[in-house]
């Protein structure tokens, strides 16, 4: 189990995948990687793309995949569904934009797209800023959190504002 799984407590990480089927030939096409392809089995508690955004950043490599996390990680990505953006570098402060695609969501890269992903959070993985608040916020609403920052103190002070508006009280809550 990743680590995450044990520091959740909102709601449990990854807990909408629950009722999914593990693909039927998981356990083989790790065989065969660990035998063939030289993969490394990663242990530790890390997930596979820990791993790799892990040696990227040790190694000053090119991080290869679709992850959205990684772009929020101090490294190069090159994304093979997107070659015409070649290597993009996510190291630094970057930016957050509403995607021009059909379902205008907010991509981004760099710290600030850290910063969203806290303010917001991540339906992929099952975490949401706004998991006990009585508050309304959505993507977009974390978005406009955000998108103004310049630099990473302006986006901390966002963080903290919103988490005082979305939990003016605190809260007491159950885990999961």
């Amino acid at each position: 189990e990743s680590f995450r799984l044990f520091e959740s407590n909102m709601s449990k990480y990854k807990g909408n995948r629950d009722k999914s089927v593990k693909p039927i030939y998981f356990d083989e096409i790790k065989k065969y990687l660990l035998k063939h392809q030289n993969g490394i089995l990663v242990e530790d508690n890390l997930e596979a793309d820990d791993y790799v955004i892990i040696k990227a950043i040790e190694t000053g490599g090119v991080v290869v995949g679709e992850d959205k996390d990684s772009w929020g990680c101090p490294v190069r990505v090159y994304n093979p569904s997107k070659r015409e953006e070649g290597v993009v570098d996510c190291r630094g402060f970057g930016d957050i934009w509403i995607s021009d695609n059909k379902s205008k969501n907010v991509v981004g890269r760099g710290r600030k797209w850290f910063y969203f992903q806290v303010a917001y959070g991540d339906p992929v993985d099952n975490y949401f800023a706004h998991a006990q608040s009585e508050v309304k916020h959505g993507e977009k609403s974390a978005y406009n959190v955000i998108k103004d920052c310049k630099d990473d103190k302006e986006c901390l002070e966002a963080l903290v504002a919103l988490y005082k508006r979305l939990y003016p009280e605190g809260k007491g809550y159950t885990t999961w």
